[in-house]
């Protein structure tokens, strides 16, 4: 089993076991754990006795460990991994996305990243 960080220009993917994943990501293993029960992470590949992870886990926990220091909560950040599983657009989380008939504003220029500032 590989334990480099990043999946490499040869195109093999990594695979972690679960303290390593942990260990990657700066998290205790228990919280990896509570992260997979409550959704928040994909379910690991088995071989055999042996869960074994990817590198698109340890970007997962990354993001939500990201986003839990921006101060969102596990509720919201298991609300927009729903969402984005369910193929909802930001756009439709914020009620504002343009209708059928609607065009978007001809000046798109915006003083801020929200264009509201």
């Amino acid at each position: 089993m590989r334990t480099s960080s990043p999946p490499e220009d040869d195109g093999v993917p990594r695979e972690y076991r679960i303290t390593e994943l942990a260990a990657l990501a700066g998290l205790p293993v228990r919280t990896v754990r509570f992260y997979r029960e409550r959704g928040l992470l994909a379910h690991p590949r088995r071989q055999g006795r042996v869960v074994v992870y990817t590198h698109r886990h340890l970007e997962r926990l990354r993001a939500i460990k990201a986003l839990l220091e921006r101060g969102h909560t596990l509720n919201g950040i298991a609300h927009l991994t729903l969402a984005y599983k369910s193929g909802v657009s930001i756009g439709e989380l914020l009620g504002e996305l343009p209708g059928p008939s609607e065009t978007p504003p001809a000046d798109s220029t915006s003083s801020g990243p929200m264009g509201d500032q």
